[in-house]
């Protein structure tokens, strides 16, 4: 795994970048080839694709260690335009417990397109 690239703007003397923990840093991570994910898209339409991944130990391939899955749909309809993406910085509230809102503006520029 890896921690993507952090907005230095973001980062100040009240908090800290993300960490991976020593469990995250040591897990492998897989990312279907070109082809299978446009058979899984082609497959998820009508219905969901379900993804299951199984680890297994280097000793033992009969039983898995480890497993996850996951269901995939597809939508059919056309984006129509292209996706637009805003990059807003949250934190938590200061001065209310549980409440996550947008950074300061003199804390970092609010939002970046």
């Amino acid at each position: 795994m890896k921690i993507g690239v952090i907005d230095q703007r973001a980062v100040a003397p009240t908090n800290r970048p993300p960490a991976l923990s020593t469990r995250q840093a040591a897990a492998r991570v897989w990312r279907p080839g070109e082809e299978f994910w446009r058979n899984i898209q082609q497959r998820s339409t009508r219905a969901p694709a379900t993804i299951t991944i199984r680890g297994y130990s280097a000793e033992s391939s009969a039983t898995p260690i480890s497993f996850g899955s996951t269901s995939i749909h597809t939508s059919t309809d056309s984006v129509g335009a292209p996706i637009f993406y805003r990059d807003v910085p949250l934190m938590p509230a200061e001065t209310e417990k549980g409440v996550i809102k947008p950074l300061a503006p003199k804390a970092a520029p609010p939002i970046a397109w």
